[in-house]
């Protein structure tokens, strides 16, 4: 039988060794990220797995319970008719969606660690044929097969002789296949600044990638996201509403000279270290903690691209690309921090004119879908333009409540501070890779 795992990124080193018992005892499994083709649409890699599995094992946890992308895997077997078996891993009070979709299906119920027997025993038997599962017609079979028998004899040699042709075009296809490997790392071009790099994935989309720099060795590549892949707020207002603190509406005033904490608690904090971006672009957890301020919706200028709800940007790469991404260590406003994941300072700015990668960048689809805001209409389209303003990391010496960002090219200035409450402009994240990485797809050289 051949079965989709269906289970949580947490739990992925328990799939593999389920997957790997089911796959020594004679069933086949789809198991992500290990079999998401390298430069196809995750999503859509889901979905086809989904579709061309004959049933689905759901590996039930508490994070798995609380997973929407679990969630959206049983709804999409469920509406095409997949037989779903249960496993616990632990004992969980299902949510109600999960236990919409799960109540009329197989619960094979929960086993000690590393003891599968009772999955593959039930699974076994669901495929084996009406008539050998319940001994029906064993006369009749008896019948039949003893005329089997005769051309069997007949049949064995042709089988042998196949089976051994098999054998040696097996071994000489893996003698050319190292033999390619191995002229493929004599010859594997080095990186270059510049070229687009493939590489992860953002919700439902690849994310596409230019290359800012690349190590002395050649080990390490700097990477800029090429198009902006979120609209979100750089940081929220601490006191939980953007313009109020202290039951007072700060609205139409000017706040520049206040206090810097009263500034924080009325449109967010341009600290880096501290900010909500930076916690929610190195976070790979499905539910972020956030601990100076929430970016809920209520703490922005608009009351709307709120994302404290959603997951950390690096909880969508595989533990594969997680392990490529490399920490580096960032200098903003006189601090350093180490991240996975990061976003240009004002300075580092040079480091697109010298790979030769244009500032201007345009929103994937996806980022539009998530927007609720809305400015990409108004001050992008309407305006004759499709490219879009962008953070920086680095905040204003002058207002602890404004960041610098990229501006678009229907403006004059090519840089300018703004408030960092506000939703309604992009995300372009950078991070440093291995260049060795398996889990790339070069695309231009």
């Amino acid at each position: 039988m051949y079965l989709f795992l269906s289970h949580s990124s947490k739990e992925y080193d328990i799939a593999e060794k389920i997957c790997e018992y089911l796959e020594n005892h004679g069933h086949s499994c789809f198991l992500a990220p290990r079999d998401i083709r390298s430069g196809h649409i995750y999503a859509q890699e889901i979905m086809e797995g989904i579709e061309s599995t004959d049933a689905m094992l759901i590996l039930l946890s508490k994070a798995a319970n609380e997973s929407p992308h679990v969630l959206r895997e049983v709804e999409s077997a469920v509406s095409k008719n997949k037989t779903v078996f249960v496993y616990q891993l632990e004992e969980v009070e299902l949510s109600k969606s999960l236990q919409y979709f799960l109540m009329t299906h197989q619960w094979i119920g929960k086993f000690s660690d590393g003891n599968y027997d009772g999955i593959l025993q039930s699974i076994t038997q669901y495929g084996e044929p009406d008539g050998e599962r319940r001994g029906v017609g064993k006369d009749r079979c008896d019948k039949a097969n003893t005329g089997r028998k005769q051309f069997k004899w007949v049949l064995w040699p042709v089988l042998l002789l196949v089976a051994v042709g098999l054998l040696i075009c097996y071994i000489n296809k893996g003698e050319k296949a190292k033999e390619q490997a191995l002229i493929n790392e004599e010859t594997a071009q080095p990186w270059k600044t510049g070229e687009r790099i493939v590489f992860g994935r953002y919700g439902q989309e690849d994310i596409c990638w230019r290359v800012l720099r690349v190590s002395q060795d050649g080990k390490e590549a700097t990477l800029i996201a090429e198009n902006i892949l979120s609209m979100k707020a750089y940081d929220a207002a601490e006191s939980g509403k953007y313009n109020e603190a202290l039951d007072t509406n700060y609205w139409g005033k000017e706040i520049s000279g206040m206090d810097l904490d009263l500034q924080h608690q009325l449109r967010g904090n341009n600290d880096w270290e501290t900010s909500n971006i930076r916690t929610w672009l190195n976070s790979a957890d499905e539910n972020v903690t956030y601990e100076n301020g929430i970016p809920q919706a209520s703490a922005m200028s608009e009351l709307k691209n709120g994302y404290h709800k959603e997951p950390g940007f690096l909880s969508y790469f595989t533990e594969a690309e997680q392990k490529d991404i490399l920490v580096t260590k960032v200098v903003t406003n006189g601090k350093e921090t180490e991240d996975k994941v990061f976003l240009l300072s004002s300075e580092e700015l040079e480091w697109m004119e010298k790979a030769n990668v244009s500032r201007l960048a345009v929103p994937t689809e996806y980022a539009l879908e998530q927007d609720k805001a809305d400015w990409y209409d108004s001050y992008a389209l309407e305006l004759g333009v499709e490219d879009f303003y962008w953070w920086l990391r680095d905040g204003s010496e002058s207002n602890g409540y404004q960041a610098y960002m990229v501006c678009s090219s229907i403006s004059q200035e090519e840089i300018r501070t703004e408030s960092v409450g506000l939703e309604g402009y992009g995300i372009r994240p950078v991070l440093t890779i291995r260049t060795d990485s398996e889990n790339v797809q070069r695309i231009e050289r």
